[in-house]
């Protein structure tokens, strides 16, 4: 399944709980493929508290730490 163009939100907010299995739950529903190494749009990966996702409409994939919070 690829990523389609379409309006999917995913809201962070500071002080807010949220577990990376969600997180990970909700890409891939939205049909991003988890990876070692982010390369491509419509991937993700997540290492401890850090989590790379490609994102389409951008030239380079974001990097969110959460700082142990997750």
């Amino acid at each position: 399944m690829k990523v389609q163009n379409l309006k999917l939100k995913l809201k962070f907010a500071k002080n807010i709980e949220i577990s990376m299995i969600n997180i990970r739950n909700k890409l891939i529903d939205f049909g991003y493929n988890r990876v070692e190494v982010v390369r491509e749009i419509g991937e993700f990966s997540i290492r401890g508290d850090i989590l790379d996702i490609f994102v389409s409409g951008y030239e380079d994939p974001f990097r969110i730490n959460f700082l142990d919070q997750v």
